[in-house]
């Protein structure tokens, strides 16, 4: 009989519907910047890093101090247009925590988002207690994918 002793949850997709909301956030970010995304797959920017993309967002214009204006106005503008997590957290989640946790399994959360946006997220919607991990893209040195 196999014995689970913990339970490791991604954030985004797994816990909260943000993609979404994070779709329409970057496509108004970057319509601002007069930077096209449509040519892009909403399925290139689930899971990964938005640093990544930017060889295809930019094409020939990348060069560092444009990546980092940008990074650092995206930032801003992320910080400004924070997601809804109340409304964005599955619905089952708290019943599943919540059995799970009586059932002794131990909770983590692993995350490529920033610690102050996972903490954020959990900490507004009250299922933070139920992890005693929480690790996010600051904790690691490669993140996904």
């Amino acid at each position: 009989m196999l014995m689970i002793k913990g339970i490791i949850f991604d954030m985004d997709g797994v816990l909260f519907d943000t993609e979404p909301f994070y779709l329409r956030r970057r496509e108004d970010f970057f319509k601002t910047k007069g930077i096209p995304i449509d040519h892009l797959n909403s399925k290139d920017f689930i899971g990964g890093n938005l640093q990544e993309l930017w060889k295809e967002l930019l094409g020939k214009n990348r060069d560092d101090a444009i990546v980092k204006a940008i990074t650092t106005d995206y930032d801003a503008y992320k910080q400004a247009h924070k997601p809804p997590y109340q409304k964005l957290l599955i619905t089952e989640v708290n019943s599943c925590l919540e059995q799970l946790k009586k059932q002794g399994i131990k909770l983590a959360v692993a995350s490529n988002s920033k610690r102050q946006d996972v903490l954020l997220a959990l900490e507004t919607t009250q299922i933070k207690d139920y992890f005693e991990i929480i690790l996010a893209r600051e904790d690691v040195s490669r993140g996904k994918p």
